[in-house]
């Protein structure tokens, strides 16, 4: 299927984002899901308020995996905001409860504002640490080749539903 020019667009827009952009890209993304979340449950529509839900915890679960809370006091203190969005996603959906919605609408806005701040004053990428020792940023596919053992090895058929994809060799 090819792309469509919006796809292409947002595609764009994503390789070329700076890390600040594309930090400000998610918190708006999950302020539009709880935005949507909070409309559906408006509406009675619990399934689409969950779906959205689902995805604005998904968007928050990508925040919190971008954060050391080792590499600063602040990391703490923003990842324990990110984990208390993630909490009120979980609990507002088990209860069928968009009250606390606003919440975190709140919340986010406040980190939006933050980082529309910080992509103002810094356009650009960050210049790298000069000493590279001390760099603390790591690339997804440096994680997952180090971490996959010796005996696992991918089946080729991946259009089967009812067998693993998967296999583990001993």
């Amino acid at each position: 299927m090819l792309p469509t020019p919006r796809d292409a667009y947002l595609e764009t827009q994503i390789l070329t984002a700076t890390p600040q952009r594309l930090r400000l890209m998610l918190i708006e993304g999950a302020m539009r899901k709880v935005t949507a979340a909070q409309a559906a449950y408006d509406a009675g529509d619990w399934l689409k308020a969950s779906t959205d839900l689902g995805h604005c915890r998904d968007i928050v679960s990508e925040l919190i995996a971008g954060i050391d809370p080792e590499q600063t006091p602040v990391a703490r203190q923003i990842l324990g905001v990110y984990m208390f969005i993630y909490s009120t996603l979980v609990e507002s959906e088990f209860a069928r409860d968009g009250n606390r919605l606003s919440d975190i609408l709140r919340v986010l806005e406040e980190e939006r504002q933050t980082w529309r701040a910080l992509c103002e004053q810094m356009p650009d990428r960050p210049t790298p640490a000069a000493n590279p020792a001390h760099q603390s940023e790591e690339l997804a596919p440096q994680r997952v080749a180090e971490s996959w053992s010796a005996g696992y090895v991918p089946t080729p058929n991946m259009h089967s539903h009812r067998e693993s994809a998967f296999t583990l060799e001993a």
